[in-house]
């Protein structure tokens, strides 16, 4: 870290700190509930180790050394054990029309998460992407049969109101040909968990948005993936990754 940065550094983790203790109602009600449960049980956060590192406490993360930043000593109390993934029901069982769609083709699955809202506009130019997917595997599919017939599963968020599977509106003019065939799904919501859904088929690569969890569940599958950044903490994991995966960043 530059020089010049580091007051302001330290500025902003004693803040954090106090913001943390004195102000986080959060955390006296859940110290609350946890004590009322538990006699005698404490609540120790990352802050209560930031004040005193010797606790002793252990703490389990949801990563591997080997997809983290590199660091020149970890600490006996932190205890890597990832990519630490909820379990997730069969997506057959949850939503067998869904697996059945997955299981006839590779698919691009693409899933912004929940908190990114795409307005028309952002949702034009995705479409634009991935019309310009499906039209150079065409034309390379005589290559690599792997990639014949793929098809795309987008979980389009929407901010405002427009329609995107009618004739006459923007994204249909792009991709209604394949939204009629099938090819092309374009859904607002998964009944599935998104792990259950990146298990449930034949998905080959997925385009989200850096987010940990979307990261997490990529790498434990082993699959193919493209950051799509759309806000700070998915810039922070493609920086830190990107020297040990061959990424792409857009």
């Amino acid at each position: 870290m530059p020089a010049v940065h580091i007051p302001e550094n330290i500025f902003l983790v004693l803040l954090a700190i106090i913001v943390g203790f004195f102000f986080d109602s959060h955390r006296r009600s859940v110290q609350a509930h946890v004590s009322s449960q538990v006699p005698g049980a404490r609540l120790t956060t990352l802050n209560d180790l930031s004040l005193n590192p010797h606790l002793g406490i252990r703490f389990l993360v949801a990563n591997l050394p080997e997809i983290e930043f590199p660091l020149a000593v970890t600490p006996d109390t932190i205890l890597p054990c990832g990519p630490m993934i909820r379990p997730a029901l069969p997506l057959a069982k949850v939503d067998p029309g869904l697996a059945a769609w997955l299981g006839r083709a590779p698919t691009l699955y693409v899933n912004l998460g929940t908190h990114m809202l795409l307005d028309e506009e952002f949702a034009v130019e995705m479409a634009k992407a991935l019309r310009h997917v499906l039209d150079a595997v065409e034309s390379v599919q005589w290559r690599d049969k792997r990639l014949s017939g793929l098809q795309v599963l987008w979980k389009l968020n929407r901010k405002g109101e427009y329609e995107v599977a009618n004739e006459g509106c923007r994204v249909y003019d792009i991709l209604g040909g394949e939204m009629e065939t099938g090819r092309v799904k374009v859904v607002e919501w998964f009944e599935a968990e998104p792990t259950a859904v990146l298990e449930g088929g034949r998905v080959i690569c997925a385009v989200h948005h850096g987010g940990a969890n979307s990261f997490l569940e990529t790498v434990r599958l082993v699959l193919f993936f493209l950051f799509l950044c759309c806000c700070l903490c998915g810039c922070v994991n493609v920086s830190y990754l990107s020297p040990f995966f061959s990424l792409s960043l857009l």
